[in-house]
């Protein structure tokens, strides 16, 4: 078989998640709910791809202090709040004052096939709300050409 030079690599674990793993689960579903016999079910193991290990970026000694000074001011208050929350930055983003429970100190939001999720405000995130307060509720200030803003 000649690989097409101007297709795309497929990666090791997108061929263990699509592909492997799917027909491991079809198989035994065959053998547990269906009945079906198998002279010998496969070695799994065998056929997963070897995948690399994942890649973890930290900051190093001093990169985090470079970036806070070339960063502008007005992106403080969400810096600030994604370290104390541990939010992504599309979660930051996209967060609004309506997600916001003050009464039970957690944020709450809709999450993948409409789930809730619920992530805890730590105890000094009321700073860093402090500073948002009394911004406006267009959303369109969020994402500005100005900067961001705090959660409307």
């Amino acid at each position: 078989m000649v690989q097409d030079k101007d297709a795309p690599l497929i990666a090791p674990a997108t061929v263990n998640r699509s592909t492997t793993e799917v027909l491991k689960k079809l198989f035994t579903r065959a053998r547990n709910v269906w009945g079906i016999r198998f002279n010998q079910m496969p070695n799994w193991k065998e056929h997963m791809l070897r995948e690399p290990e994942e890649r973890v970026r930290e900051l190093r000694d001093g990169e985090e202090q470079r970036i806070m000074q070339a960063m502008r001011d007005d992106y403080s208050p969400l810096i600030e709040f994604a370290r104390m929350t541990g939010l992504r930055a599309a979660e930051v983003r996209t967060l609004e004052w309506s997600h916001v429970n003050w009464g039970t100190r957690q944020i709450v939001r809709l999450g993948k096939g409409g789930s809730g999720y619920r992530h805890r405000l730590p105890m000094n995130c009321g700073s860093c709300f402090g500073r948002c307060r009394g911004t406006t509720s267009d959303t369109s200030s969020r994402t500005s050409a100005s900067g961001p803003s705090c959660p409307t």
